[in-house]
């Protein structure tokens, strides 16, 4: 039996008057906190605890609460909580708390990961990737995603707990703990160190500028970290939780509250779960430039003896330079292209001035490198391409041509492609618009059976497999070269300076054109058709090429 050591239990909450600690080791009687004597905002308490695994709650009078009761709250830093109960759980281990007992194996692979411009990224909700819906039931999907699809990447929706169920979490209630129903800490740094063995990386997604109406800090203290009133009212739409005033100083205790609460939230999981970056939601309700940057800054700090490569991307609605460096905060923001292609498969469109947006923001929104940008079609917040043909009365081949030009043109563009989980085979279940962020909606594998949506990987694992060994693709040169307004015909080059160039030439049109011309073709020579495996021989007014109606060609250059 281990002997007890001394525990220190501490609360910071600088305007409440009275706390108590609860728990299994004292039988749930209240043991009172003291207020430190230097006045620093803390209550504290110390006591003696053998190893093992302690349920506890803070007891508090909150700030501003008419009805002056007491309240059992869990602790806003528990790293471990149990739901059904409404407690929190303290793992004691020779005095010191321990958050699992989790050995990395492949922190050795940290120089091998790849670099921030060469990432393919791919966005999984964890409830509804598996039937499972757990980081244990990930872990078989790793060599398909790795080996088979060829992504370097996973970004996972949010994993800290909401304390709502199937959700996709974009209400934290706890923020230092992982959502119980996907598993353990544990289980978490499993998967992500099984990540790191095949050589691919790990962001997640977290939600900093509101929170969840139960979230303890609000029940502590209302308006201490959190705006009084909605920070946007022009915009009530936008408003989805308690928001964090990250403006506000503490001036006794000289401290932004909100400001410090979220990095020693960003610190943890940055160090504790080796992740390699941050999709931080809803940047433009944060607002502030200077919070991201000290986020940014800060976080990179925690890994720069690691060695590895580290992401932070913000969403700001609609896309913006300013969010990106030099001047802005972050590394790169969200940028939702599928607005600009799905324009052209409606009413048989052929926009050009869109298509180029979409393929080149560097032209027309001013981003310096094609690194700034996330580029992608589907996300959790909007449907699949599968749906939006659907909705356009489009199915079976005639929505899958379109759907591989589009991924064609997806990961042959300017910037960093992330596809949502099951996209890549075409899942086509609609998110819908009631309660959709509790809508059950599980990944339908059994898709990758059918002729149809197999191509429509293949075309995914091509694609993915030439951007990863393709500088040009990469890189930031991008040219169109031929333009067809009548034939609904566009190409254009990516290259480097090193000679290596990549041709992509799309058709709009349902019209099959055989022997077209693409004049303006950058190089006499042999060039290899990727998609379709076959050689041309490029004369100097330019080739012949056979387009199919909807379809899109990619050329390589030989010699």
């Amino acid at each position: 039996m281990s002997t007890k050591q001394s525990v220190e239990f501490k609360l910071f909450a600088p305007n409440v008057t009275q706390v108590s600690l609860l728990g299994t080791f004292s039988q749930w009687q209240p043991i009172p906190m003291q207020k430190s004597e230097n006045d620093d905002g803390y209550f504290r308490t110390k006591i003696g605890l053998e190893d093992g695994q302690y349920e506890y709650t803070f007891r508090v009078k909150p700030v501003d609460d008419e009805k002056n009761d007491l309240v059992d709250i869990i602790d806003p830093y528990a790293t471990a909580i149990d739901p059904t109960k409404n407690v929190g759980l303290v793992t004691i281990v020779q005095g010191k708390r321990q958050v699992d007992s989790y050995q990395w194996q492949h922190d050795g692979n940290n120089e091998l990961l790849p670099q921030n411009n060469d990432l393919i990224i791919y966005e999984i909700f964890v409830a509804d990737f598996t039937e499972g819906g757990t980081f244990n039931d990930i872990v078989p999907k790793l060599d398909y995603l790795c080996s088979e699809l060829g992504v370097n990447c996973i970004e996972l929706m949010p994993v800290s707990e909401c304390g709502e169920g199937h959700d996709w979490g974009y209400a934290t209630r706890h923020f230092f703990s992982v959502q119980t129903t996907y598993g353990k800490s544990e289980d978490l740094k499993h998967l992500i160190d099984e990540c790191h063995k095949r050589k691919m990386r790990v962001m997640i997604d977290a939600v900093f500028n509101h929170c969840h109406v139960e979230c303890p800090l609000r029940k502590i203290d209302k308006f201490y970290w959190f705006y009084k009133d909605p920070h946007h009212p022009d915009h009530p739409d936008e408003l989805w939780g308690p928001e964090f005033n990250y403006a506000y100083e503490d001036e006794r205790l000289k401290l932004k509250p909100a400001w410090n609460f979220i990095w020693d939230v960003i610190e943890y999981w940055t160090s504790e779960f080796h992740i390699d970056g941050w999709r931080f939601d809803a940047v433009k309700q944060i607002e502030s430039h200077d919070v991201l940057r000290y986020f940014d800054e800060k976080s990179k700090q925690l890994v720069s003896s690691t060695k590895k490569p580290f992401f932070n991307v913000g969403e700001y609605m609609p896309a913006t330079y300013e969010i990106v460096k030099p001047n802005g905060p972050l590394d790169c923001v969200w940028r939702n292209i599928v607005p600009h292609i799905e324009e052209q498969f409606k009413m048989n469109n052929f926009e050009v001035d869109k298509l180029k947006q979409a393929l080149n923001p560097k032209e027309t929104e001013r981003y310096e490198h094609s690194s700034q940008v996330i580029i992608y079609f589907a996300s959790h917040d909007n449907e699949r391409l599968m749906t939006v043909m659907g909705n356009m009365g489009l199915f079976g081949d005639e929505a899958l041509r379109r759907i591989k030009l589009a991924a064609t043109l997806q990961l042959t563009a300017m910037g960093i492609p992330m596809i949502f989980m099951g996209d890549e085979f075409g899942e086509y279940k609609a998110q819908g618009t009631e309660n959709k962020s509790k809508t059950v909606n599980k990944l339908e594998w059994s898709l990758l059976q059918n002729e149809l949506n197999h191509s429509l990987f293949d075309t995914y694992r091509t694609l993915i497999e030439l951007r990863k060994r393709s500088q040009a693709i990469r890189g930031d040169n991008i040219e169109f070269f031929h333009v067809n307004q009548d034939s609904k015909v566009l190409a254009y080059i990516r290259w480097t300076n090193e000679g290596e160039r990549v041709v992509v030439v799309a058709n709009f049109s349902r019209d099959y054109h055989r022997g077209y011309r693409v004049t303006q073709w950058p190089a006499e020579g042999k060039w290899h058709e990727l998609m379709f495996n076959y050689d041309i021989e490029a004369p100097n007014d330019g080739p012949l090429i056979d387009l199919d109606g909807y379809i899109c060609k990619v050329f390589l250059y030989v010699a």
